[in-house]
């Protein structure tokens, strides 16, 4: 945050906080999770909220506003979340491209208009960069996500790989 300055350092934070927060619900047990997450996909799927009823999303909104944040990738990062709820086995490298575009790739989207990027050729580079990201969570949190019965590392990479035995 520092090295953004006051302005962009306050809007990263912002952001930040918003997907922390989406985060934190996709954690949530016994479907929970998942039933937050697609009343809040209802908010940006209509266009049709009440201000007050998810503070989180209120200063969201605010900031998407401020910054004309692309809406395609607020979607495409809670279709990402709900995708992870309950067992996951992914097949293919295309599988796991995809989803780490969804829950990470979606937020250099929305970061590039913060750390002010006007090039259109940069916006990539932004996608890029948290695909990568995600491949590193991913790799640092194999055995935990086996324990959650979800298996990122493509089917094909990995022999006889069954969520029979976990």
């Amino acid at each position: 945050r520092y090295f953004l300055g006051k302005e962009a350092g306050l809007q990263a934070t912002q952001l930040y906080a918003f997907c922390r927060y989406l985060d934190d619900i996709a954690d949530q047990p016994d479907n929970l999770g998942a039933t937050k997450l697609k009343s809040i996909q209802n908010i940006f799927n209509n266009y049709s909220y009440q201000t007050g009823s998810y503070p989180e999303v209120d200063n969201f909104l605010l900031l998407k506003q401020e910054l004309n944040l692309p809406v395609f990738a607020v979607k495409d990062l809670l279709k990402g979340l709900i995708s992870d709820q309950g067992t996951v086995l992914l097949l293919n490298e295309n599988q796991l491209i995809q989803y780490s575009y969804k829950v990470a790739g979606t937020v250099g989207l929305m970061m590039a208009p913060i750390l002010g990027i006007s090039s259109k050729k940069a916006i990539p580079f932004a996608v890029d960069l948290g695909i990568a990201m995600q491949l590193t969570n991913i790799a640092r949190d194999v055995y935990e996500d086996s324990k959650m019965k979800r298996i990122y590392l493509p089917a094909n990479w990995i022999r006889d790989v069954s969520l029979k035995n976990l």
